[in-house]
């Protein structure tokens, strides 16, 4: 090995010991970079290591490094700035947060759907300081209003009854919003020394409400898969349904990788993270001019 291939399999160790003391596991790690690698494949030039000629999944540390050398050239580019940025360290560990998303999501629908009872009080099982935490309460806080929204529609429905649902979603909407402006807290708190590029731009949205349609997304996939097996259901039904489903598993994989690259631009500083509050005002007695008895 070179004196300059020393240098720089002692760096990629360097931020390796770092990033294992910062995650539960190590192959926790090695899967990130796995799979930052698989989503990053078309954006690759020109790398120190070529891909075949590092191990696949050995787990060992000469593996990591060479996932590490290989993705931080592909990403970030040339240069120490990331190998002694604690910051970004501190962010690295949620560049794959859709596959933290999605099972977490997937938990929480599946523990709905237990008691399928609207009025069931959420249970997280996560450290209530952790991103799992938010995410599991964000989602049941959707299943439920997808449940709502399934018991207003009913034809037969009490008018007056369905007044109080229709006034119970509005409210669970707002609870809805709620959190997910408080998970783009989170996140702001998690970037708020990343130093940006003078050339970066800002998403079109936050992170927090592209979740919010993959942990929405999750839902439709849950009950598309039960309607594509439900045996009371005609063949043709179950047929269409079960295109309906593949088109939706399509969706899910694509917006997975775009907020996972989301994250990776907003960790690198090539996007920034500007949050705006959605401001609603109908639930706003001030705002609302009905509610605080405007005169025509």
């Amino acid at each position: 090995m070179t004196n300059a291939s020393q240098r720089r399999f002692s760096t990629d160790m360097i931020l390796c010991v770092r990033l294992r003391a910062t995650c539960n596991s190590g192959i926790r790690v090695l899967i990130y970079y796995i799979d930052i690698f698989e989503f990053c494949v078309p954006k690759i030039s020109s790398c120190t290591y070529s891909f075949k000629s590092a191990p696949r999944r050995g787990g060992s540390v000469l593996s990591v490094c060479y996932f590490t050398k290989l993705i931080y050239e592909m990403i970030f580019g040339i240069g120490l700035s990331f190998y002694n940025s604690s910051t970004t360290i501190s962010w690295y560990i949620y560049a794959m947060i859709s596959q933290i998303a999605n099972t977490v999501f997937n938990k929480a629908i599946n523990e709905y759907h237990i008691e399928d009872n609207i009025n069931a009080q959420v249970e997280s099982p996560y450290n209530k300081e952790s991103i799992e935490h938010l995410l599991h309460v964000k989602n049941w806080i959707d299943t439920a209003q997808w449940h709502m929204e399934d018991v207003v529609r009913n034809p037969n429905i009490d008018a007056v009854e369905g007044l109080g649902w229709k006034r119970r979603i509005d409210a669970q909407n707002q609870v809805r919003t709620d959190m997910v402006e408080f998970i783009d807290s989170f996140f702001l708190d998690k970037f708020k020394d990343v130093k940006t590029e003078k050339t970066a731009t800002i998403n079109t949205e936050s992170i927090a409400w592209a979740l919010d349609r993959l942990s929405i997304l999750a839902l439709k996939i849950f009950h598309m898969a039960e309607e594509a097996e439900r045996s009371s259901a005609t063949e043709v039904h179950r047929i269409s349904c079960k295109k309906k489903l593949d088109i939706l598993l399509e969706q899910q994989k694509d917006l997975s990788r775009s907020i996972d690259e989301l994250m990776v631009d907003l960790g690198s500083g090539r996007k920034k993270m500007k949050v705006y509050k959605q401001m609603k005002m109908y639930n706003d007695p001030s705002l609302n001019p009905i509610l605080y008895g405007k005169v025509n």
